[in-house]
C-alpha cells in the first residue's frame, strides 16, 4: 500500500444543527408576530364599523384579533417542541457515535470497493460494497456521519482500497490508500 488519506474522521466534525435550527427560525417568526399582534392590538376599544366589509385582515373585526395573537402562539409552540425533540434526538446521535469513536468500540474493515448502490432514482449513491458488506451514509448532514459520496467527488471509485472505521452500518471514519 502507497500513502493514505483520511477522507472522513467523525472526531473532527461539529455538531450539525441544521434541523434544530430550522425550527428556531420558526420560534423567532412566531414571538415576533406575536409581539407585533400584541402591539397592534394594544387598543381593545377600537370604534367597530358595521358597515365595513369583513376582510381576512380587517384590524376592527374582533375575531380576527384572536386569530391574529392566537395562530402564531400554536406555531410558537409547535416549533418548540420540534426544535427541542430534533435537538435532543440529533444530538443523542451525534454524542453516541463520538463515544464510540473515543472509545474504540468500532469495527475496521480494509478492501476494495465493489460496487455502489444508487438510491431508487438512480442518480444518487447511497451507500457502497467493501468485500461483500454494505455501508451507507446520509444524503444530508443532521446526524454528524458520512456524508455522500459527491463531496468527494472522483476520489472514491469501485476497485478503490479503503479502509473503514464503523459502527454497525455507519461509517465513523473512512481512509483510501493510493
Amino acid at each position: 500500500m502507497g500513502e493514505s488519506e483520511v477522507l472522513y474522521d467523525i472526531s473532527r466534525g461539529v455538531y450539525q444543527w441544521m434541523m434544530p435550527g430550522f425550527g428556531l427560525i420558526f420560534v423567532v417568526v412566531s414571538i415576533l408576530s406575536i409581539i407585533v399582534g400584541k402591539f397592534i392590538y394594544k387598543d381593545d376599544h377600537r370604534i367597530l364599523d358595521p358597515s365595513r366589509e369583513r376582510l381576512f385582515f380587517n384590524p376592527y373585526h374582533p375575531v380576527n384579533k384572536n386569530a391574529i395573537i392566537n395562530i402564531p402562539k400554536f406555531i410558537l409552540v409547535f416549533a418548540l417542541i420540534f426544535t427541542v425533540v430534533s435537538f435532543f434526538f440529533t444530538y443523542k446521535s451525534y454524542l453516541k457515535f463520538n463515544k464510540v469513536y473515543r472509545e474504540e468500540k468500532y469495527s475496521v474493515l480494509q478492501g476494495t470497493i465493489d460496487r455502489f448502490i444508487y438510491a431508487e432514482d438512480g442518480e444518487e449513491i447511497t451507500a457502497f460494497v467493501v468485500n461483500g458488506k454494505e455501508y451507507i451514509y446520509t444524503n444530508d448532514e443532521i446526524d454528524n456521519l458520512f456524508v455522500g459520496i459527491g463531496s468527494y467527488e472522483g476520489k472514491i471509485k469501485p476497485g478503490d482500497t479503503i479502509q473503514i472505521y464503523y459502527s454497525g452500518k455507519n461509517i465513523l471514519r473512512l481512509k483510501i490508500f493510493e
